[in-house]
């Protein structure tokens, strides 16, 4: 009963917007009528950088204070001041004034400018609006395939595949989200050189980046470090590729045998985006025992990146109200997050063949998010009834999941990492800044906007061996309102994913079919290469 209470709160809010923005009273200010327009003037595109500034800051308690033409942050940056207007929860005047509002009070704001604020707090939670950026004609005819991701990370700066070395924390879409993510890097560092990795925003998010570090395991030339599904390393020998691997279509051994980026992938069933199937992998001449785990290289489809932007775009213009009652409530935010809909896909379920039980025993799961980075990780197996091969199933998702290779570690054991925090940050404009002190110290973010990119330098120990590298990241992104969606605003089926995301995902099926085909293609040729504007002016 509890979780229908905050989804009705959900419903009644955003219904009482709507009333709200119809209601004409008597002896309003020209202020006050302002506010009935403001979603409108936020996402005007004309407005956007140009028009009228707006800063609309929706407080913890349901209030709500909108700033316009100028505001300043103290110097301490615990106040945001400036002449504008408040309203209670039910959206009456409290008082228009100049106004001086803590800003941990704040939970998100909107703004149709960029905030300028020396990469300061109001810059990491404000939500970009008014925004009808196009990128040529690519994205026309499907908006929601358009170019979108956590933070990109390559070791090669001129890097232009579609393979980018790591990506990060992709389901930390509010600050109440943040987490960290592992992603092995490939290849290996020398001891004693300085390791540098390019950090690109190449989406029109926001990002705000709390901590990277490079996590260095030292590799003697027999063996090689993995991570685990639960982020855990281990040195072990690669020694056993897929001897035979098949599903329902036939044998697919040569796609999953090697690291090649010859990736095995389905497509989703029209009628049911959680539909399932399975691939068989044989391992022949290989013994099952305690020391013994499966490898994938993974990574996701599109089909994720879809859904979410689906639920950005049924918000419409309430994206900041709705996405308040996200960060402010935590039950609410469960029914999104990753134990909800943005869950309900699921993951790569792993099943290996039990000889003497005649049955399948399931030993784990892969559930790594995100469609640009391969990732490689390991799952340590249980299974052992001594027989001379070994026989893995994989059931997972038709259409979400891309795999690489499939391969079987031996004589596993656990090690541990240098931590390796980045010495310099170069802003990649040409000049040199020292922001490696965003990236260690937990009250700062490295905040970058759309097309900027920076170099990391990992001073690297000296040391006889090789080493294995792994990025860590962790933060947080605010994804930007595109004007394309704004048609597409439906509180009910918002409320619909949110509530009964199964149901969901079956009537979305058929739509999401219509695009499946062009989305890949679309993807990947509108990345955002070049700064829309600067975060470092």
């Amino acid at each position: 009963m509890l979780h229908k209470l905050h989804i009705r709160r959900l419903f009644h809010i955003t219904l009482l917007l709507v009333v709200i923005a119809g209601i004409s009273s008597c002896g309003t200010t020209q202020f006050r009528k302002d506010y009935y327009n403001v979603n409108t003037l936020l996402h005007d595109s004309t407005q956007f950088a140009t028009g009228t500034p707006w800063l609309k800051a929706h407080m913890k308690n349901g209030n709500i204070v909108i700033f316009y033409n100028t505001w300043e942050v103290d110097s301490a940056q615990t106040y945001i001041s400036g002449f504008g207007a408040q309203y209670d929860f039910n959206r009456q005047l409290i008082t228009q004034d100049h106004l001086s509002i803590p800003i941990d009070d704040i939970a998100l704001f909107e703004t149709n400018n960029p905030v300028q604020d020396n990469k300061g707090r109001i810059s990491a939670i404000t939500i970009m609006t008014g925004l009808d950026i196009l990128f040529g004609v690519v994205c026309i005819t499907v908006p929601k395939a358009c170019w979108g991701s956590c933070p990109t990370f390559y070791i090669d700066s001129t890097a232009t595949t579609h393979y980018a070395d790591a990506e990060g924390f992709s389901n930390a879409i509010l600050p109440s989200m943040q987490y960290g993510d592992i992603d092995a890097l490939p290849g290996s560092v020398l001891p004693g050189s300085t390791f540098r990795i390019t950090l690109r925003n190449e989406a029109l998010e926001t990002h705000c980046i709390d901590k990277v570090t490079l996590y260095a395991i030292s590799t003697p030339t027999n063996k090689t470090a993995f991570q685990s599904v639960d982020n855990k390393f281990y040195l072990g020998d690669k020694n056993f590729i897929c001897s035979k691997a098949y599903d329902e279509n036939g044998e697919i051994t040569a796609l999953l045998e090697k690291a090649d980026t010859q990736e095995r992938f389905s497509t989703t069933d029209e009628h049911n985006l959680k539909s399932k199937e399975a691939i068989y992998l044989n391992f022949s001449s290989a013994q099952a025992n305690d020391s013994i785990g499966l490898l994938l290289r993974f990574r996701q489809t599109l089909l994720p990146t879809y859904c979410y932007y689906n639920a950005v775009s049924y918000m419409g213009d309430f994206v900041g109200g709705i996405n308040t009652l996200l960060e402010t409530d935590e039950k609410i935010r469960n029914k999104f997050g990753h134990d909800g809909f943005l869950g309900a896909l699921g993951g790569i379920d792993v099943h290996v063949w039990n000889e003497s039980e005649n049955d399948w025993k399931y030993e784990g799961a892969f559930n790594e998010t995100g469609p640009i980075a391969i990732n490689t990780q390991i799952l340590p197996l249980s299974a052992s009834d001594g027989k001379d091969s070994i026989k893995i199933k994989l059931v997972l998702n038709k259409g979400l999941w891309r795999i690489d290779q499939a391969a079987l570690v031996t004589d596993l054991h656990r090690t541990q990492a240098k931590a390796i925090s980045p010495q310099v940050i170069n802003a990649a404009g040409g000049h040199e800044d020292a922001f490696s002190d965003y990236l260690s110290d937990s009250t700062n973010y490295l905040i970058t906007y759309p097309g900027e990119h920076f170099y990391l330098d990992f001073p690297m120990p000296e040391q006889s061996d090789h080493y294995t590298a792994f990025l860590y990241s962790e933060g947080y992104y605010l994804e930007w309102m595109r004007g394309d969606w704004l048609a597409d605003k439906n509180i009910l089926k918002l409320r619909y994913m949110l509530n009964f995301p199964n149901l969901y995902l079956k009537t979305e099926a058929s739509v999401f079919k219509e695009h499946e085909a062009a989305m890949e293609q679309i993807f990947w040729n509108s990345r955002i290469s070049q700064p829309i504007f600067s975060s470092n002016e």
